[in-house]
């Protein structure tokens, strides 16, 4: 069971207090993009997260040779 998180926080401010309410879903059924892949099918990369995935990895090498040469 999961917290609402978009109805407590539009409700957040009442003067009786948020709203809370739980929801039977699991994560992964709140993304509906990946649901419809089958098992054995890869999910499609896209152009920005090739280029988010190449970033990452070049900050990563960066903070390991700084703190090689730092020390």
């Amino acid at each position: 069971m999961m917290l609402d998180t978009t109805t407590y926080l539009s409700t957040q401010d009442n003067p009786g207090g948020p709203i809370l309410r739980l929801i039977d879903r699991e994560p992964h059924e709140l993304c509906e993009d990946y649901s419809e892949l089958s098992e054995g099918e890869a999910e499609p990369t896209s152009l920005g997260r090739s280029i988010g995935g190449a970033v990452s990895i070049a900050l990563l090498g960066a903070t390991v040779i700084y703190f090689y040469l730092a020390v």
